[in-house]
């Protein structure tokens, strides 16, 4: 922890220079000493700084709950600190895109009323339980970290409407997408999944599924439960046949296969009532996707 400090101090302060102008000019006329601890030692004002946001009342309470919405960007924050967002109780929402992420902690702690969280372009592993909490989180943004595994970080974010995990380097969902029941649109493109399994089967609400740039060779049933889908795009993958995986997709309008393995197809498509769109560039047979569309329509 004392090793840390000086990191989290850095991060700390950071976040506080983010903060509107006359909050942080309320702040430090409570503070004293807080030019020279600006100066002289961070982990001192950190803690000044802490202690005040902590005790908040008049003013400046007022101003804490003023704070809908916080944005820091391209920013250094290795570790982000604690203490800081949990004294902003209607925060709404929160966007630290780039700013060098690797741990979240406890940093989200409390923030019952956030809405949006944008932690793209991030160096974040592993979640843990750094999302426990967020009860009415409806938009997640997670793109271009280095996460591989998403374990049980998403469990209980039942108000989740967007969730975007494109650019990471996930190679199996397991069950962590379970319970998600409001989710409507999930990005999972550019990682390394190589087969959905039952992972998606709980996700009834789903509009929009990204999972182009994978490794997926075999559907299997993994889509068979996802009556409401409409927009589908499994563009650069290993898929060689569809069998009867998209059967089920009653609803399904724009449907996206481009640069994979697939030779033939058969009567895979023919419950796809509803396809207005269909792209299957770059497959090792040659589909005429006009004939294919008059095909399922009965035409």
């Amino acid at each position: 922890e004392a090793r840390l400090l000086p990191i989290k101090a850095d991060g700390f302060i950071t976040l506080f220079e983010a903060l509107p102008g006359e909050l942080k000019e309320t702040i430090q006329s409570l503070i004293p000493a807080f030019a020279d601890h600006q100066t002289n030692n961070p982990i001192a004002l950190m803690r000044e700084i802490q202690e005040v946001m902590k005790t908040a009342d008049g003013v400046l309470r007022i101003q804490l709950n003023a704070i809908t919405e916080f944005r820091c960007e391209n920013q250094n924050i290795p570790i982000l600190p604690e203490d800081f967002f949990c004294h902003m109780p209607n925060l709404e929402k929160l966007v630290l895109f780039n700013n060098g992420i690797k741990e979240l902690g406890e940093g989200l702690r409390g923030l019952v009323s956030l809405i949006s969280l944008d932690l793209s372009f991030n160096e974040i592993k592993d979640l843990g339980d750094s999302l426990k909490g967020l009860l009415n989180l409806q938009d997640l943004c997670l793109s271009f970290n280095e996460i591989k595994d998403l374990g049980d970080s998403l469990k209980g974010l039942v108000n989740l409407q967007t969730c975007v995990l494109s650019v990471n380097q996930i190679e199996s969902l397991g069950d962590s997408l379970s319970g998600l029941v409001n989710l409507q649109e999930l990005h999972l493109d550019n990682n390394q999944i190589k087969n959905l399994g039952d992972s998606l089967s709980g996700l009834l609400n789903l509009y929009n599924l990204f999972l182009f740039f994978n490794q997926i060779e075999d559907l299997g049933d993994s889509l068979s439960r996802l009556a409401n889908l409409k927009y589908l795009n499994l563009g650069d993958n290993q898929i060689k046949v569809l069998e009867d995986s998209l059967k089920e997709l009653v609803n399904l309008k724009r449907l996206y296969l481009p640069r994979n393995r697939i030779e033939a197809l058969g009567d895979s498509l023919s419950g796809l009532v509803n396809l207005q769109e269909l792209c299957l560039d770059g497959n090792p047979y040659e589909f005429d996707t006009q004939t294919e569309l008059h095909h399922i329509r009965g035409s």
